[in-house]
This record gives C-alpha cells, structure tokens and sequence, in this order.
C-alpha cells in the first residue's frame, strides 16, 4: 500500500489542522481542568488537566492516521488493500473526522455550548454506525477492518456474505440507535443495538461457514 498519495491524504492532514487550530485559539478561555467522561445520567464523572484533555481527540486522530498504514503495511493479506483502498482511506477519513469532533466537545462543554452532552455523543455513535454499515460490504478480506472471526478469516466467501450482512445489520441498528437517542437521550438503545449487531454478525460468520465447508 502505497505510503502517502497527496489526494487521499490532504483531507485528513487538513482536518486534523482544523482541530489543532481551533484548540489553540479556545485554549485561553477553558478551565484548568475538562471534562472528559460523563455517566449515563449525563453528569461528569471524571476530568483531564487541560494541556492533554483539550488535546486527546486529536492525539487518537493522528494515532488513526499513522495506525491504519502501519496495520496495512503488516497484514498478512495486505496484497487484499489494493482492492478496496479507497474505501479503507475513506474509513480512516471518517473516523479521524469523529474523533476531532469528538475532541471537540469537552471544549464546548467548558465553554457553555453544550447542555446534553450523551445526546450529542450518541448521536454521533449511531450516525457512525450508519456509515460504517454502509461501506461494510466492500471491505475486503484483511486483520485490521471489519468483521474479523476465525470463520471470515479463514474463507473469503465467508468474509463476503458476513460483511452483506453485517452491514445491513448495522445499519438498521445505527438507525434504530438514532431514533432511540432523538425520543429519550437513552443509552441503552446504542448499547443493545451494537450488541445485537455485533453478536448477529459473529454467529451469521459462524453459520455462513459450516454451510460452505
């Protein structure tokens, strides 16, 4: 896989930018300390100084950023790259894009611009769910994205009929996640809804296998 392509790339470099800058320019205004995790009932339940907290989004997105090419470089199946990487840079893209977001919002909390933190966050999660769901299909067979069981490893037929119906399971969860999180700010409609399509899609794997071998 090729290590750097200036097209596929300047996407992610310029959203992480994006994010630094607009920690730089806040960072005068926010408390010493930020929040960083809430419970369920949405109340703060723990806290980061603000050098690393108002950083530790955009720390993961660059981590994504490096991670997905050093994953595909050490794949033992990373000839299979070649065949979907504009989908597996496209997934990268997505996620560095969450996660600056998500970075974003100890930021806003601490300056007053978000009341219902969960919400917000839930929301992203299932729209995350979505898209990933989406794009599920057209991975192909690898060790470091999608449904990876011993069954999808080991048969790329497998793999195939998992990851058709993953990503449809997927994607009526994340919708279900949506419209749960939209009615009550619930979490229990991501968490179930991520259960049952991670759980239906191990055992649909598992079945899909014994079928053709």
């Amino acid at each position: 896989m090729k290590m750097f392509n200036w097209k596929r790339d300047i996407y992610s470099l310029i959203i992480l930018l994006i994010g630094i800058l607009a920690v730089i320019w806040n960072y005068p205004e926010l408390p010493a300390k930020l929040p960083i995790h809430w419970n369920l009932h949405g109340e703060v339940d723990n806290y980061m100084n603000k050098p690393l907290g108002a950083f530790i989004g955009l720390i993961i997105g660059l981590a994504i950023y490096i991670g997905f090419y050093v994953l595909a470089s050490i794949d033992p199946l990373k000839e299979n790259y070649q065949r979907f990487n504009k989908i597996y840079k496209l997934i990268r893209d997505i996620m560095i894009t969450f996660f600056v977001v998500i970075n974003s919002i100890p930021v806003l909390v601490a300056l007053g611009y978000i009341e219902n933190v969960n919400k917000t966050i839930f929301i992203l999660m299932s729209l995350l769910m979505i898209i990933f769901g989406n794009y599920t299909p057209t991975f192909k067979r690898n060790w470091s994205l999608g449904i990876k069981t011993p069954w999808t490893l080991a048969n790329e037929e497998v793999w195939n009929r998992t990851h058709r119906f993953g990503g449809k399971l997927f994607m009526v969860a994340g919708i279900v996640s949506l419209i749960g999180t939209l009615l009550t700010s619930n979490a229990y409609y991501l968490g179930i809804s991520v259960a049952i399509a991670a759980i239906g899609s191990v055992v649909y794997s598992y079945l899909s296998y014994k079928k053709i071998t």
